[in-house]
This record gives C-alpha cells, sequence and structure tokens, in this order.
C-alpha cells in the first residue's frame, strides 16, 4: 500500500540550508552490503569540520568498518548469507557504525581505497594502525522516525536514514526528478539503503530531501537524489515486510553536537559535564 500524506511543513530557515559542500565526495560502494559504513563516517567527518576538529573534510575507510565493525553479522553471512562464497559484507545500524567509531576508532582513508574494489572476505586493512579517531565520550547519536526531529536536526548538521528502495523506480533514479517509491504493480521491494539527508527541497512544488547515495556519481544526480517527504507505505515487499506505516525515508540518524563547543580544548574540558540536549526529543537516544 502507498498513498500521499499531507505535507508537514518545514520552517523556511530549513530550506535555506544545505550540507551537501560540507558531506564530502559521494563514493561508490560496488557490489557491497556495506552502506551504513558511508554514511556513519560521513556524520562522523561532518561533525568534526562542523566543530571545527578539522579544516577540510576529512575521509574515513568504509573498509575498516566492512571488516571489523560486526564480527557476528560478518560470521552469519559467511556460513549463511546469499553470497557467501564472494561476500561477507552485510548491512547494519548507522548508530551501531557509529558505537563502532566511538569505542573502536577508524582510520583515515588511503586514496587508494578511494579507487579500487576490495575483496571483503581477504583484503582487510590493518585492524591498529598507529592513528585511529573516535567520537568524543560526550556525543550521543539520536534516533528518531519523526520529520519534526530531522527537520532541526537539519537545521544543525546532515543526517542518516535508510531509504526503502523499490526497482524498477531506484535503478532508474536518474531519470526522474523525484523518487516516489514504487510506481507500478511490477516494482519490487529490494529492502533498505542507508543515505544522507543533506536538505529539504520544494521541486515542482512538492516537499523532497535531498539524499546522498553510495553508488557512484553515475547513479542520480551526481550522486544524489530527491526523496518524497509525503509518500508513506505499508505491507509492501516480497512477503508484506513492511509492517509498520513508513515513510520512504526512515530511521533519521545523527550525532548530537554539543553546540558552542568549537575547538578540541574546549571538547576536552567537557568530558565528564552532564550536557543539556539542543535538539527535539526524538525516538530514542542510542548510547554509543
Amino acid at each position: 500500500m502507498l498513498w500521499e500524506v499531507p505535507e508537514e511543513e518545514p520552517s523556511q530557515e530549513l530550506f535555506a540550508e544545505d550540507w551537501e559542500e560540507r558531506s564530502g565526495p559521494v563514493r561508490n560502494q560496488r557490489s557491497h552490503d556495506n552502506c551504513s559504513t558511508y554514511v556513519g563516517t560521513d556524520l562522523f567527518s561532518a561533525m568534526r569540520l562542523i566543530n571545527k576538529e578539522d579544516d577540510k573534510f576529512r575521509i574515513f575507510i568504509a573498509r575498516y568498518l566492512t571488516l571489523y565493525a560486526s564480527p557476528m553479522l560478518r560470521y552469519v553471512e559467511s556460513i549463511d548469507g546469499r553470497r557467501k562464497d564472494t561476500h561477507h559484507c552485510h548491512g547494519n545500524s548507522i548508530a551501531d557504525t557509529l558505537k563502532f567509531i566511538k569505542r573502536n576508532g577508524v582510520p583515515e582513508e588511503d586514496p587508494v581505497d578511494a579507487d579500487k574494489d576490495f575483496n571483503c572476505i581477504t583484503d582487510a586493512p590493518e585492524k591498529n594502525p598507529s592513528i585511529l579517531y573516535q567520537i568524543g565520550d560526550e556525543v550521543e547519536a539520536c534516533v528518531s522516525n519523526k520529520l519534526k526531529d530531522l527537520y532541526e536536526a537539519l537545521l544543525h548538521q546532515p543526517v542518516g536514514a535508510n531509504l526503502h528502495f523499490f526497482h524498477p523506480e531506484f535503478t532508474n533514479i536518474g531519470s526522474v526528478n523525484i523518487y516516489e517509491g514504487p510506481l507500478s504493480d511490477s516494482s519490487t521491494y529490494s529492502g533498505l539503503h542507508t543515505v544522507l539527508i543533506t536538505a529539504v527541497k520544494r521541486i515542482k512544488g512538492k516537499l523532497v530531501a535531498r539524499v546522498k547515495s553510495s553508488h557512484g556519481t553515475e547513479k542520480g544526480e551526481n550522486g544524489y537524489m530527491n526523496v518524497s517527504l509525503t509518500k508513506m507505505i505499508l505491507g509492501i515487499g516480497r512477503g508484506n515486510e513492511i509492517y509498520y506505516a513508513s515513510f520512504l525515508l526512515t530511521d533519521f540518524t545523527y550525532l548530537e553536537i554539543p553546540r558552542g563547543l568549537n575547538k578540541p580544548e574546549e571538547l576536552e574540558k567537557e568530558k565528564g559535564k552532564k550536557r543539556k540536549t539542543h535538539h527535539l526529543p526524538c525516538l530514542a537516544f542510542v548510547k554509543i
């Protein structure tokens, strides 16, 4: 079931905000099921840039998270995955990806990694490199399905999300202005794809989220696409696996960034202090 719902109008201030230039380059996951590693690292990189810990967007290696973030999920893929002979990569939540970065750290990406594919069974990067970057102890992840939380968070930073994607609509995204889910009875549900929301816009009078994918610049408009914010879906899929009414975009995830902390030494002073939250109440704060 797919239907249109009335717009939940954001503030005019939000329409003026666009994080595309501060969200890093579009990368390419190729045939791997590891989109959450790209969005998780992009959220971390954006947080560092916004808080002026870095003076440019620092890219972190998605391959490191693909190999090390969840040994359990990798094991499941190795024994029961549909591509177990060629791939041990797997889906994961953005929050769990951020949790790993906070606890264990992630290395900076070598430019060579950005230009070549890798074998996700055998091409393991060094597990204990000399430099690992970690999310600060005072930072938490927030996960919500409410548009008002998305709107509030986007005033301060890009936001990760999961996108319900259907074929052929997702495959043909470059030929349409707005992705609106399944357009015919022959459309097939393919699951969730993790993306980075950089803005809310109006296109042809319709309210949309501007999202960055991880399938290279050939997909969509230079790697970006516009997703409807007024379409709801329920009971669609091979086994009707969408059990609850949902927008096409769901699981809005962002890092709770301490406001006014612009320097690394100030972030260090903040550790151990009880912080006030600055976003609207959300579905869940995830301890990371």
